[in-house]
């Protein structure tokens, strides 16, 4: 409601003082070249706030609940200290968990393995109650592309996003509650993984190896023999 009330004037105000404060503190020491690399950063950061507003402006009515919330999760048998970008209160009284990013692989489909990619969001779903939640969302701010991407418990209460069982929504999740259980299910069985020492490599070299830097030392080659005649490509 704030946001609805501010003109384009306003908003525009407001994100160059949210910009400005949070580069002042780089700009006290920076020389010519660091200070004209804030200038280009400053212009950026500006464009792909502005773009965010937008996408806030155009939801359904929520309040912002809490930002850089700390918070408790017992997955399994680990205790986790977390801290969540923002939580907003919707609507129909339920959260919605939103982490920012700003690379390419803010996807959906990141959290929907078995063994998910980046399970922060349902580490995050599971620190606030899966009974509380009804929304999760990463927060793109990329050029070309800004705005939420993620899935709700239905249309209404965060429209844009997937709704499991719906048209659409995530293959493999008839349900939200089934959903929020597969989460749920999938994160104890990795946290007891790591509790119990289990080093095993998971199935998943091409990613893994991506951003590995021991390669030189890593054998998963071996466990994946080429046919005869065929080689391995690069991971």
């Amino acid at each position: 409601a704030a946001l609805l009330q501010l003109d384009r004037g306003g908003v525009l105000s407001a994100v160059r003082r949210a910009v400005e404060a949070a580069l002042a503190e780089a700009r006290l020491s920076a020389d010519p070249v660091l200070a004209q690399l804030l200038d280009l950063e400053s212009q950026w950061l500006e464009a792909r706030v502005l773009e965010m507003v937008d996408a806030d402006r155009a939801r359904a009515p929520f309040v912002v609940a809490g930002v850089e919330q700390a918070c408790t999760a017992r997955i399994g048998s680990l205790s986790l200290q977390m801290r969540l970008d923002r939580v907003d209160r919707l609507a129909d009284g339920s959260l919605a968990v939103i982490d920012y990013k700003t690379g390419a692989n803010a996807e959906i489909r990141s959290w929907l393995d078995e063994r998910p990619r980046l399970p922060q969001l349902p580490a995050y779903v599971a620190a606030l109650g899966p009974s509380n939640v009804g929304a999760v969302a990463f927060a793109r701010l990329r050029s070309g592309d800004t705005g939420y991407a993620g899935v709700a418990r239905d249309a209404e209460c965060f429209p844009g996003l997937k709704v499991p069982g719906a048209k659409g929504g995530p293959k493999g999740f008839e349900s939200w509650p089934q959903l929020l259980d597969a989460w749920a299910r999938r994160l104890e069985a990795l946290a007891d993984e790591y509790a119990g020492g289990d080093a095993r490599l998971a199935p998943d070299p091409p990613r893994a190896c991506q951003y590995c830097h021991l390669a030189m030392l890593c054998r998963i080659r071996e466990t994946t023999p080429a046919s005869d005649g065929e080689e391995t490509g690069d991971e």
